[in-house]
Order: structure tokens, then sequence, then C-alpha cells
């Protein structure tokens, strides 16, 4: 399966371009697609535009509606066992209750799609930000990891959501860009996921944004 669009944004800068979301189904000759469950890509620049991958996520999304399905939470205090599971029920609240307390979809088939399709919606604004920013640094000479970090902190900073806060810290890749490693270790450090309760989406877009602008001056210093 494959989607495509196009966005026009004035922030973080003026940028158009071509989108792509990436399903479970490789598409060829496409050759963006990152295989595999908890696959680490959120977004991509390839030839034909920017490729959002919504075969990172949909996995993680699949599998979280298998386990809560099974462990039938009744109230929403049984959403608080785990850091992620209970990000994704701040992100998703009523869909959580509709689906998994009220049981309102009778046919299992029914509720998953559901599920995901909702998730992914929520998504969708954060990564078509990230998508903004790779497509504005395209011409730029920052090296890919770079452009990857300032992709995923100005999605956090202008559409902030706590599931993506909670896999991107998570999963934070490996860079021998000081600056990068940096910027990482600085996400993980100042926003504690132990205490998921205790975070705002305030909080995680001034982090992020406080972050990328200390980032950007020190690859400026570097250079």
């Amino acid at each position: 399966m494959i989607e495509k669009g196009h966005q026009k944004t004035e922030f973080p800068e003026n940028a158009a371009f071509d989108y792509f979301i990436l399903g479970d189904k490789k598409i060829i000759p496409f050759p963006e697609y990152e295989r595999g469950p908890w696959a680490r890509g959120f977004v991509s620049a390839g030839e034909k535009g920017i490729y959002i991958h919504r075969d990172s996520l949909e996995p993680f999304l699949r599998w979280y509606f298998e386990s809560l399905w099974i462990t039938e939470p009744r109230a929403p205090e049984h959403f608080h066992n785990d850091p992620l599971t209970y990000s994704l029920y701040r992100d998703l609240q009523w869909v959580c209750e509709d689906i998994f307390i009220k049981r309102l979809h009778t046919s299992k088939q029914n509720a998953q799609y559901f599920f995901i399709k909702e998730g992914f919606n929520v998504f969708l604004p954060t990564l078509l930000a990230m998508g903004a920013r790779m497509a504005a640094d395209r011409e730029s000479n920052f090296p890919p990891d770079y452009q990857y970090l300032r992709a995923c902190l100005t999605g956090l900073s202008l559409n902030p959501n706590h599931t993506m806060l909670y896999m991107l810290k998570t999963s934070i890749p490996d860079s021998n860009n000081p600056p990068v490693r940096k910027g990482w270790e600085d996400l993980r450090k100042r926003l504690d996921i132990t205490y998921p309760d205790q975070i705002t989406l305030e909080q995680i877009s001034k982090v992020a944004q406080e972050i990328l602008e200390r980032t950007e001056e020190s690859s400026v210093r570097s250079e």
C-alpha cells in the first residue's frame, strides 16, 4: 500500500514537497522501505519526494492492539502499567476507551483497523512536520544523521505527542557526529519517560525546540 500527497508549509521554512506514505507491502521500484517490526526511521528523503514510513509505526500499533485486546483494561488506570502503554493512552485516550474499555467494536478485526487508522492519524501531523524540515534541508550540506535529528526535533516541537517521544528516546540511532550525538542524549535526559504522567505536550515542544537551537549552534561552531 502507498498513499501520496502534496504539502506546503510556511514554518519551519517555506517548503513545498510531495510525500509518499509507505505501508507494509513493498512497491517496486521504491527502495525506501524499512522492513520489519520496530524499524527506526520515521521519515526519509528520496528522489521522488519525502517518504513517511507508516511501515515503521504500524507493526508497533498492531502489537500493542493485540496486547491491550487480550489484557482487557477496564479503567483508565489500567493503562499505567508501563510508559509506552500510558503514552499511547494519552495520545489516543478516546480511541483506547471506546475500543478497550467500552468495547464498542464487537469485531476484533474492525477494532484493530480503527485503532491503527486513528493512531496513524494522530501521528501524521508530527510526521509531516518532520517531512517539511527534511524537505527544507534537502539542498543543504547537512549529513543525513543531522538532517534526521533536525526533522525529529522539529516534528516534536511543532506537533508534540507522547508516543513518538517514547519511541525516539528508546531507539536513538548511533552517530559519530558530536552535535548529533549530543542532541539525542539531551532528548533522552531532559524528558524522563520513567514518569510519563509528569510530561506535558507543552514541555515536549519547548524542550525539542531548545535542543534544536543548541544543536544548530553547536554544529555552526564545529564547522
